[in-house]
C-alpha cells in the first residue's frame, strides 16, 4: 500500500463502504465506524464488527479493509489477516500502522479471520461480489492472560500472599511477623523478616485453592485478621491467583 497521509485515513477508507454509510454511533478522526447488530455468540467482541461489503470504489479481485480498536476506534497495527486455517506456508497479511489491509479478494464462502494479542479474534464468512470488497473490523480488546510455561520443575505457586506494613509509617515491622492461616481442613505458619527493600512478604499453603483466614502478628502490634480466596485463572488450566492480604498493622 502506498503511503497516505493520516488526517485523511479515516474518510478515504470508509468512503470505500458505500453500501454502509459514515454515520455509526462511535465517531473516529471524523468518520464513524457502523454498528453491526449485537452477536448472539459467546464472542461478543464481533458485535462491533462488520464483515466485507462490495463496494465499486475497490480494484475487482481486491479486498481492501481497515482495523480498528472497538473501544476507543483507534487502528489496530499488526493485526493478522488469515483466510481458512493457519498454515506455515500461507503467512498472514499484516495491518499497516494505521490498520489498513490489501489482499487478493477471497472465494466466496471462504472464512476471513483477523487476530491480534489483546484483542478477540474475529471471523466472518466472504459474500459473493462482482467487484471487489472493502470491510472495516472492529476488536473487542481483552485482558492478555500468560500462563506458566513448566520447563525442568513444577513451580509451587502460593495459595496465601500476606504483605505487612505499619499503619503510621508504612514501613514493614522491623521484628518481623508470624501469620497463620488456615481453611476448612488446612493449617499454616509461617514467619518472616524484612527484606532488604523493607517489604515484609509472606507465602503460604503453597498449591492450594481455597477461602482463608488469615492472622497477623508482629512484636509491638494489634493482631491483624482477615478472609479472602483464591481465584482460578482464566485460560489457564488448573492454575489459579492466590488470596492475597495486605496487613497494615496498629501499634499497641
Amino acid at each position: 500500500m502506498t503511503a497516505v497521509d493520516r488526517s485523511v485515513i479515516p474518510c478515504t477508507l470508509l468512503t470505500l463502504l458505500l453500501l454502509a454509510g459514515c454515520g455509526g454511533h462511535r465517531a473516529w478522526q471524523g468518520c464513524a465506524v457502523p454498528a453491526a447488530e449485537p452477536a448472539t455468540s459467546s464472542k461478543a467482541a464481533v458485535a462491533w464488527s462488520q464483515g466485507p461489503l462490495a463496494s465499486t470504489r475497490v480494484a475487482p479481485g481486491e479486498l481492501a479493509g481497515l482495523v480498528v480498536d472497538a473501544e476507543s476506534g483507534v487502528p489496530v497495527a499488526l493485526a493478522q489477516v488469515i483466510v481458512g486455517q493457519w498454515t506455515p506456508g500461507k503467512p498472514p497479511v499484516l495491518t499497516d500502522s494505521v490498520g489498513r489491509f490489501r489482499m487478493p479478494l477471497p472465494n466466496a464462502g471462504e472464512t476471513l479471520r483477523v487476530m491480534r494479542i489483546g484483542y478477540d479474534s474475529y471471523a466472518t464468512t466472504v459474500p459473493r461480489g462482482d467487484s471487489g470488497l472493502a470491510a472495516v473490523v472492529a476488536l473487542r480488546p481483552t485482558a492478555v492472560v500468560l500462563c506458566h510455561v513448566i520447563l525442568t520443575h513444577v513451580e509451587r505457586d502460593p495459595g496465601v500472599v500476606v504483605i505487612a506494613r505499619d499503619a503510621f509509617t508504612g514501613l514493614a515491622p522491623q521484628a518481623g511477623m508470624t501469620i497463620l492461616v488456615r481453611d476448612s481442613t488446612f493449617r499454616d505458619s509461617v514467619a518472616v523478616l524484612p527484606d532488604t527493600t523493607d517489604r515484609i512478604v509472606a507465602n503460604a499453603a503453597l498449591d492450594r485453592q481455597g477461602v482463608y483466614d488469615v492472622v497477623v502478628r508482629s512484636p509491638g502490634y494489634r493482631d491483624w485478621s482477615g478472609s479472602s480466596a483464591t481465584r482460578p485463572t482464566r485460560g489457564c488450566s488448573g492454575e489459579f491467583t492466590p488470596a492475597v492480604f495486605n496487613a497494615w498493622l496498629i501499634p499497641r
